[in-house]
């Protein structure tokens, strides 16, 4: 039973202060938080901060236990991050690019293991067809899909994703988000994603983190945190929460204000 908390975690870049003494948890095992906010919000920042790619103060805790204190391979072996740069094209099958990722940090591994995680991974996401097409033959999409492969293969306790589904159609939109939410719950692990589409957000994800000015603006349940005043203060617009046929709740933009909530 995985359980996460961030207490006082702080980015600055040069003078610019990105993530100012950011504070949440803990979250409990099975739960997708969708973290949103506008561009420049600090949302990729969070999640490199959390992976350990970016420096930082502050304390991010697994289990208890500040990753900070982990060596790489064991912090390889819990935590599994998807950045937004797409898997560059090679001539290496998707197969082959998945294996080698997972047996670079996990040397240990049984090679039988591996190929049987392998196997329902790319089963899981309906890639099987790729599994043996060169990277450099792929779209970015299905690349997309590959990167995504290469970190759930790995089973971690802690998956952070930054916006894994912007290459992709309806279609790979909602079976990522799909196979997501379900592996954390099968196997009661927690992640993070970085997420633009606010109604993808509000389907799939438990929690919404909002980020505004380095700062948790507001966080809780997807059903509840939402509300027309905290979408004008986070994103500078005029919005609606509507209820669609199927009982689901909808953001429903109108305007965007030009003012001062325009700059970046």
């Amino acid at each position: 039973m995985s359980t996460l908390q961030v207490d006082n975690l702080s980015v600055r870049y040069g003078k610019h202060q990105v993530l100012n003494q950011l504070n949440f948890g803990p979250v409990k095992a099975g739960q997708l938080i969708g973290v949103i906010g506008r561009n420049g919000a600090g949302k990729s920042t969070l999640l490199k901060a959390m992976t350990g790619l970016v420096p930082h103060q502050g304390k991010v805790s697994l289990n208890q236990q500040p990753l900070a204190l982990l060596g790489d391979p064991q912090r390889s072996s819990q935590l599994a991050y998807l950045p937004q740069t797409l898997p560059q094209p090679s001539t290496l099958t998707a197969y082959e690019m998945v294996y080698s990722s997972f047996r670079a940090v996990a040397a240990n591994v049984p090679r039988t293991q591996i190929e049987a995680s392998l196997e329902a991974v790319f089963k899981q996401l309906g890639i099987h067809h790729l599994a043996l097409r060169r990277l450099d033959q792929l779209s970015g999409g299905q690349r997309q899909m590959v990167g995504l492969a290469q970190v759930l293969t790995r089973q971690p306790q802690l998956l952070l994703l930054d916006e894994p589904t912007s290459a992709l159609d309806l279609h790979w939109q909602l079976n990522v988000l799909q196979t997501v939410t379900q592996t954390l719950k099968q196997r009661q692990h927690i992640g993070l994603i970085a997420i633009h589409d606010i109604n993808l957000a509000l389907r799939f994800c438990d929690q919404l983190m909002v980020l505004a000015d380095g700062k948790v603006l507001a966080m809780g349940n997807s059903r509840e945190v939402l509300t027309s005043d905290l979408l004008r203060q986070a994103y500078g617009v005029e919005a609606r929460i509507e209820t669609c046929s199927q009982g689901r709740p909808i953001v429903l933009c109108d305007s965007a204000d030009m003012g001062e909530h325009a700059a970046w």
